[in-house]
């Protein structure tokens, strides 16, 4: 069992007879799920279970899974609300710029002046950009994850450095 697994979905619901289930999913594009040796499921009593699939089509806002070993309703019924994974080391490196979720989340945030704003707890797609969910305490920002904000992100030295917008960071 891969040791470094990455949640990419969620399955939401079966959809039809023959054991597909719909899937919300975290990836950019549906053909992250063409060439996966295997995608893992996280079962409510922790255990992980791998799974090949065996068919992969766009839905409505969703995709649909078909998972081999998972023939009917009544079976994909079971994987409802189970998390999703694949193994890291199956992805592609990202592009120059360009981060996987995971490597940002738990990163420290600081302007360009210095200032700690906090930790990256969430990142969340809103169409055109993500925006990262950054704490301190009982603090929170909102910030674009765009170039002319986010300056650098330095993963070994696990932090962000942004130029704030006027008024981004007032309360």
């Amino acid at each position: 069992m891969p040791e470094n697994l990455l949640l990419i979905g969620i399955i939401v619901k079966p959809h039809g007879l023959k054991g597909y289930v719909k899937v919300m999913s975290y990836a950019e594009s549906i053909n992250t799920y063409d060439n996966l040796k295997a995608i893992y499921l996280k079962k409510g009593d922790g255990t992980i279970e791998a799974l090949h699939i065996n068919k992969v089509s766009p839905g409505k806002g969703l995709i649909i899974l078909g998972l081999e070993g998972i023939e009917d309703v009544n079976r994909a019924e079971e994987l409802r609300g189970l998390e999703l994974f694949i193994d890291c080391n199956e992805l592609e490196e990202p592009e120059e710029g360009e981060y996987y979720q995971q490597d940002l989340l738990g990163l420290n945030v600081f302007t360009i002046q210095g200032s700690n704003l906090g930790t990256i707890k969430n990142i969340m797609p809103t169409g055109d950009y993500d925006v990262l969910v950054v704490r301190k305490g009982k603090k929170e920002h909102l910030i674009p994850a765009i170039k002319d904000i986010v300056r650098e992100v330095n993963l070994e030295e696990k932090k962000v450095i942004i130029e704030p917008l006027e008024g981004l960071l007032e309360e």
